[in-house]
């Protein structure tokens, strides 16, 4: 396997078909137990301190990426799949002075999720905000369907971006216990899938199957 992963914002490959995900212990769990795949066309940003223990990057959190990040002139529509809130909307058609439009996805599992109709162009950025591995699972399958796309897996980082969320306390990103912070709302879900992740994490691990190239 090897990662691409990207240190600043302004490095998003908009010249090219991509999908760009956070390197996160999500990420890295499931890539470990075969749910998602290292493809010429995945790059990453570094989100979350379990990169740390494989490469020197500093972290850039998802909320700080739709922050920073600046879409060339091309791009003339913003679709996002998956929840949007109203507020969240306003947030990305202010900042970007784009067209943002929103396709809710049904609940279950991927099967069901990739039987809704979804076309893409190269004129259009497509934000999805399902969890890891549903969203880069959907970003794939989208690819192999469309011949021009550029995907971001955002998970709920638009509506920590807009405020609507509380972004994790300072201090508590510092020492990278931003996990904790998520803990305190639908707490078993996440504990649950904090659980599963880190199992699957510390199998590649061991097996030492994380490969990175910066």
């Amino acid at each position: 396997s090897c990662f691409k992963i990207l240190r600043k914002s302004d490095e998003i490959p908009y010249n090219q078909n991509f999908i760009l995900s956070g390197m996160n212990l999500a990420f890295l769990g499931y890539f470990a137990n075969k749910e998602v795949f290292t493809k010429k066309i995945l790059f990453h940003w570094p989100d979350g301190i379990w990169l740390k223990k494989h490469i020197e990057i500093e972290k850039i959190p998802g909320r700080d990426l739709i922050k920073k990040m600046k879409i060339p002139n091309h791009i003339k529509k913003i679709l996002v799949l998956g929840n949007l809130t109203i507020n969240s909307k306003n947030f990305l058609e202010n900042k970007f002075k784009l067209k943002v439009e929103n396709k809710v996805l049904p609940f279950g599992n991927i099967k069901k999720i990739i039987r809704t109709k979804i076309k893409l162009t190269k004129k259009t950025l497509t934000l999805i905000t399902l969890p890891t591995p549903k969203q880069e699972k959907l970003a794939f399958y989208l690819s192999e369907k469309n011949p021009e796309y550029k995907i971001i897996c955002i998970g709920a980082s638009i509506s920590i971006a807009s405020g609507e969320e509380k972004a994790v306390p300072d201090i508590m990103e510092k020492f990278g216990l931003e996990f904790l912070w998520r803990l305190r709302t639908d707490t078993f879900r996440r504990i649950s899938r904090l659980f599963v992740s880190s199992r699957f994490y510390l199998k590649g691990k061991k097996n030492k199957i994380y490969d990175f190239w910066k």
